[in-house]
């Protein structure tokens, strides 16, 4: 429900609860599972965006999309790896 609350620009669900019935809740379910809202690998995107500002901002920026990309299969260090765990101290996590 909170999915389709910010697909459609409602806060809540309880707002969105007064618009829609029970059928037209079970046809957005079904229309979500066919063409999801978000795509599966927005980490992909996220990446190729850090990458672009990375490119434009940073005179001396080397490196390709693909190093700000998660890699599920590999264990290369990479700099967004480094990064994530400076994070994740910072916060003790």
């Amino acid at each position: 429900m909170f999915r389709l609350c910010r697909e459609l620009g409602f806060p809540h669900p309880d707002y969105l609860g007064r618009w829609l019935n029970h059928r037209q809740l079970r046809e957005w379910a079904a229309f979500e599972s066919l063409e999801p809202f978000e795509p599966e690998r927005s980490d992909a995107r996220s990446g190729l965006q850090t990458y672009w500002m990375r490119a434009a901002w940073l005179e001396n920026h080397k490196g390709t999309p693909t190093d700000y990309m998660v890699r599920f299969e590999e264990t290369e260090d990479t700099e967004a790896a480094q990064l994530m765990r400076e994070v994740a101290e910072l916060f003790d996590l």
